[in-house]
């Protein structure tokens, strides 16, 4: 046996290591996933939503967003560069974190059995692209219908008090894939007593 195939295996007989692998795998797969949530289903809930009709094919739904491309991952997210949400770079991002996602759903076994480990700071990235368009949305779409939250212009309020739930979902994931777990308590005191309201929270 090789040096890199016995390395592959104590790698993967490690209890802590491959826990930590499949802990990593998982929350990237899950962060896709609200990745897909964040851009598919709030201009969905925004074009269809109307008068309590939830059909995907209603009209304005479809010529403002469906209309862009087949997939409607892709037409929502070219909707939400053409609003100036995302840039071109976050398109590249997006690309990239679709082809690591395929990864590690198709090759799991073969990537605990290897010398390879998830890639922590590309999941750091798909969060903070989250973060952009969920600020975006608030700010743009949210600040639009109620123009006040606490007496407060939105506008006026910092990015680092908006917080959407899935940008605090994402934030705890990646603090505990780095193993700052500690940090992502951090987020269990930022909630507010019972019967009160956070400073600006569009969740």
């Amino acid at each position: 046996m090789d040096d890199k195939t016995m390395q592959a295996w104590r790698k993967f007989l490690d209890p802590d290591l491959l826990r930590t692998n499949l802990i990593s795998a998982s929350l990237f797969l899950t962060g896709w996933e609200l990745l897909r949530e964040c851009v598919i289903e709030q201009p969905k809930g925004f074009f269809v939503v109307v008068h309590g009709d939830l059909s995907e094919d209603r009209q304005t739904y479809r010529e403002e967003i469906l209309c862009r491309d087949k997939s409607p991952f892709l037409a929502s997210l070219a909707w939400f560069h053409e609003q100036g949400a995302v840039d071109d770079d976050d398109l590249t991002l997006v690309d990239l974190l679709y082809k690591y996602r395929c990864e590690i759903a198709h090759e799991l076994p073969a990537i605990v059995m290897s010398d390879q480990e998830i890639d922590i700071p590309l999941f750091g990235r798909l969060v903070g692209l989250v973060d952009k368009i969920d600020r975006w949305w608030i700010r743009e779409i949210e600040c639009a219908i109620n123009p006040l939250a606490n007496g407060q212009a939105p506008y006026d309020v910092p990015d680092s008090e908006i917080h959407s739930g899935r940008m605090i979902v994402l934030s705890m994931m990646l603090q505990i894939a780095t193993g700052d777990e500690e940090q992502a308590n951090v987020w269990k005191n930022m909630l507010p007593e019972a019967g009160e309201r956070p400073t600006w929270d569009a969740s």
